[in-house]
């Protein structure tokens, strides 16, 4: 037995207005003679002719006789003829319902059983025989209706629904990793419609091409399971593996395999396009990626602004992500630069290690929002690309290895957080020069390294500006760890030094050759002892250098330190003959009344004030009670000396000391 189905879904007359108590009359096909229906599926409560709708013009059960070839017709409640159906059922599928049919054990992919299905459904498909093509079993799918759970849910056709997805086997990928499926994919972005890149790995030799469609997307099921693989086969000469082409287009959840020869010279590696590229494509989302053994990561030039790049994983050898051109704010975030899949091979790791690899370089950028960036042996670079130079935040940023390094040379860039570490110092951390301004509010350092006349962290040229705040700074070896030169500028804030080892220091921990050096609040450590100077001034300048433990370490300056502020400072070693103390700076007042002669000797009761003596002003009290200065005679272990006074004045001493 069938359920019957009308071939409208609700009676309704031709202003589609609900029919109550509308007529529905079953005849035998091609006559007017009536033929019964059932209201149960044995086939033994006969249904009224007419079956006669609800106030909602529905109808209530409608079982056929399967041997029996009905013709029905829609009446309303008046008897004006709405339509007429004529066949329904089919003398084909007289002994077998459409679920006994699909239920069966087996059934065979031939016109015969697809017929029979097509006549089941809807009774509108007769042809006499149906061929296996897409389009008619698309006709099959469309003619089902799927019907979602939940509350709300509308009915759709099945084929309408398995068109939601458009998967890239849709439009012929093997996805085997081996055959080339370079124009499946193209084919598949062309539609415009989202692309799902099921669990697979695909082999691509050619560049793929988003459509110009807003908001086109390429999804993967992860970034481990949904593989682009590239080989010696690629395109070489492409401008990019995938190119985006409208606003708001999104890569997601897939991983790029870059094959590469073992070797240990640089120009010999595969050097193969940028892997993703976007050109003044807004709003371009790139998450979960992951790009393996690449030369060049991914591009983003032009205005890209407000695009988002989130949980990105790239072992490139060249360069792995470049951002230049961007109106507004770029996102960056929990993004990793390590060799994932080729540490094993000593050959590619020296490339890798050789300090020419950049992990992140940002020309102009409006906005730059990053936070959790990990550089394992590459550059990030911060400056003027063409475009202009960047302005930005970096939540934290780890640089590991000796290559890892800061390279600013244009902008204004705020780290919240940063470490470093690594081993030679020739391979320095931050290098700041042009004009730009670098802030670091806090950063740890581990520097073991060899003698060297290189600097860890370096401020060099005219209005290149660093300062590092709450810097922890372990150390060993005689190097030197901070450097300013060539009128650039260095502010150090509560930082903390720690010597490892014993080394007799000839370098200085830091060193103003030339520019302007601001340090307070510092302290070096020396937990295994050691000699030299913790800071090091060439050049008197406006240098503030108060308020640091020097551990025992010294403090060489000019002899003409007139313009800077060096003190006062703790921990200095005591002064040799004819030095000068940077410690503590005291002042003490002397006060009384000059002899008639207008001279006086003062004990001044401070020890070795002769040797330790910064500055000394001597005045006496005019009649109008002006302060008229006096001529320091003399300054000895015991006694200060005046003369040139007024007969009887008050006067006044100050010094200042160590």
């Amino acid at each position: 037995m069938l359920r019957f189905a009308p071939p409208f879904e609700t009676a309704l007359d031709a202003a589609g207005v609900t029919l109550p108590g509308a007529k529905l009359y079953f005849y035998t096909t091609g006559t007017t003679t009536p033929a019964a229906t059932y209201s149960n599926t044995g086939l033994s409560v006969a249904n009224a002719n007419p079956v006669v709708a609800d106030s909602g013009g529905r109808f209530s059960d409608i079982f056929l006789n399967p041997a029996t070839i009905y013709k029905a017709t829609l009446k309303t409640a008046a008897d004006l003829t709405i339509w007429s159906a004529d066949p329904i059922n089919s003398a084909a599928l007289a002994t077998a319902d459409l679920a006994g049919l699909v239920k069966a054990a087996s059934l065979s992919n031939n016109g015969a059983d697809l017929q029979a299905i097509m006549d089941k459904l809807a009774g509108t498909v007769n042809a006499a025989s149906i061929s296996n093509t897409v389009s008619d079993q698309q006709a099959i799918t469309d003619k089902l209706d799927f019907l979602a759970s939940g509350t709300g849910a509308v009915t759709r056709s099945l084929g309408a629904k398995l068109r939601d997805v458009v998967s890239i086997k849709d439009f012929g990928a093997a996805c085997d990793g081996t055959t080339d499926d370079t124009a499946a994919w193209n084919a598949a972005l062309a539609t415009g419609r989202d692309i799902s890149f099921p669990a697979s790995q695909s082999r691509i030799t050619g560049k793929l091409s988003y459509s110009s469609t807003w908001g086109q997307r390429i999804i993967g099921e992860g970034n481990y399971t949904s593989i682009f693989v590239i080989d010696s086969g690629f395109n070489l000469a492409a401008t990019a593996v995938i190119q985006f082409g409208g606003t708001g287009q999104q890569l997601v959840g897939i991983g790029v395999s870059c094959a590469q020869t073992s070797t240990a010279v640089r120009a010999n590696l595969r050097q193969y396009p940028w892997i993703v590229r976007s050109n003044a494509h807004p709003s371009t989302t790139i998450r979960d990626v992951w790009i393996n053994a690449s030369w060049n990561g991914i591009l983003l030039e032009g205005n890209c602004g407000q695009s988002m790049l989130e949980h990105i994983r790239i072992g490139g050898f060249n360069i792995d992500i470049y951002i230049d051109g961007a109106l507004d704010t770029v996102r960056l975030d929990h993004y990793h630069s390590w060799p994932f899949d080729f540490p094993g091979d000593a050959n590619l790791m020296s490339v890798y290690e050789d300090g020419t690899r950049v992990a992140l370089t940002v020309g102009r950028c409006d906005d730059l929002c990053a936070g959790s960036i990990l550089s394992y042996h590459g550059k990030v670079q911060f400056g003027d690309l063409g475009s202009g130079v960047p302005f930005g935040t970096i939540a934290r940023l780890g640089l590991d290895g000796k290559t890892a390094r800061i390279e600013m040379s244009g902008g204004r860039v705020t780290l919240a957080s940063a470490y470093g570490s690594g081993g030679d110092l020739v391979d320095y951390k931050i290098r700041v020069s042009g004009n730009s301004a670098l802030t670091i509010a806090a950063f740890w350092t581990l520097v073991i390294g060899p003698t060297t006349p290189d600097s860890w962290v370096s401020v060099i040229g005219a209005q290149a500006h660093l300062a590092i705040g709450e810097w922890w700074c372990e150390f060993q070896g005689d190097a030197r760890i901070a450097t300013v030169d060539t009128s650039g500028y260095l502010t150090i804030l509560g930082g903390t030094f720690v010597q490892l080892d014993a080394t007799a220091r000839t370098q200085p921990v830091v060193h103003q050759i030339s520019g302007r050096l601001a340090m307070t609040g510092c302290r070096l450590v020396a937990l295994g002892g050691g000699s030299g100077n913790f800071v090091f001034i060439t050049v008197d300048d406006k240098h503030v250098v108060t308020g640091n433990d020097f551990g025992g370490f010294g403090l060489a300056a000019p002899g003409d330190n007139t313009l800077g502020c060096y003190g006062p400072n703790t921990g200095l070693p005591a002064a040799a003959a004819g030095a000068i103390d940077y410690g503590y700076v005291k002042r003490r007042h002397f006060t009384g009344s000059l002899s008639g002669g207008g001279a006086a000797t003062i004990a001044h009761a401070v020890t070795n004030l002769h040797t330790r003596m910064v500055d000394i002003i001597a005045v006496y009290v005019g009649g109008s009670g002006e302060r008229i200065p006096m001529t320091v005679a003399s300054v000895d272990s015991t006694n200060i000396t005046l003369s040139g006074g007024g007969a009887s004045a008050v006067y006044h001493v100050w010094v200042s000391h160590g």
